[in-house]
């Protein structure tokens, strides 16, 4: 009887050392899985050296490059590019169309002076497999070279008053300067003022124009944009002074 209850005990022993021993090979197991799958890093495909270069002025263009890189040997796919712009450095920026049929590059055109400037790609590879999107340093602000011209006139008669303003912000002390705005008939200076408010410009004449005259307005390249440029040349706007 003893020896049977021995037997027993040791088969029972000798079962929960197998066990115990094949739990730590699971362990080992799956720690070694873990390790592995650990090792070996992302799958995605990244984007490296992002720069760029070219001239900031009106009408140049400006060419971004980079390095494509992908940990399993991928080629580029359709990578997502975008052009963002603002007016301050910090934001917030704002979708722009980079004029140009590369997305690499960005025409810059008067519109965007005094702004700046982001370049955003997102790598994708021939897998489609998309990494994470990676931004340009901000890129400006692009210098205001340009100046201005006359954009908007109009006559109205009954405050015999000539009204305009300009394709942008001007120094308004420039305009209302007597020798910068001046209305002619005939070749001979009809006497006026200048004076500047609500957003517009308004030259009133001394005296009452006359129904039937053709009166010419000419404002001179002393009037100038915030950053110093001169009015590209001399604005001209003729009119009749009808009924």
């Amino acid at each position: 009887m003893k020896l049977k209850h021995f037997l027993l005990l040791f088969l029972v022993f000798t079962l929960l050392s197998a066990c115990s021993e094949g739990e730590d090979f699971l362990s080992s197991s799956s720690s070694s899985s873990s390790s592995s799958t650990t090792n070996q890093g992302s799958v995605l495909p990244e984007i490296q050296d992002l720069t760029w270069s070219g001239d900031l002025s009106v009408n140049s263009i400006i060419n971004t490059s980079y390095t494509f890189f992908d940990p399993q040997g991928d080629t580029e796919g359709e990578s997502i590019k975008k052009w963002y712009a603002s007016y301050n450095y910090d934001g917030p920026f704002f979708p722009v169309d980079n004029n140009k049929t590369d997305p690499c590059e960005f025409w810059v055109f008067t519109e965007h002076q005094n702004k700046y400037l982001k370049f955003e790609i997102t790598p994708v590879d021939d897998k489609n497999n998309i990494g994470e999107k990676v931004t340009s340093e901000v890129i400006g602000p692009i210098p205001d070279t340009t100046g201005p011209h006359l954009n908007y006139f109009s006559f109205w008669r009954y405050s015999n008053s000539l009204f305009f303003d300009f394709s942008e912000i001007v120094n308004i002390s420039s305009v209302v300067d007597s020798t910068n705005v001046k209305l002619y008939l005939d070749g001979i200076e009809i006497p006026g003022v200048t004076s500047y408010s609500f957003s517009i410009f308004r030259f009133a004449p001394n005296s009452n124009l006359e129904i039937g005259n053709t009166y010419w307005l000419k404002v001179y390249p002393g009037v100038e944009d915030l950053a110093g440029n001169k009015l590209k040349w001399i604005g001209l706007a003729d009119f009749v002074v009808t009924y």
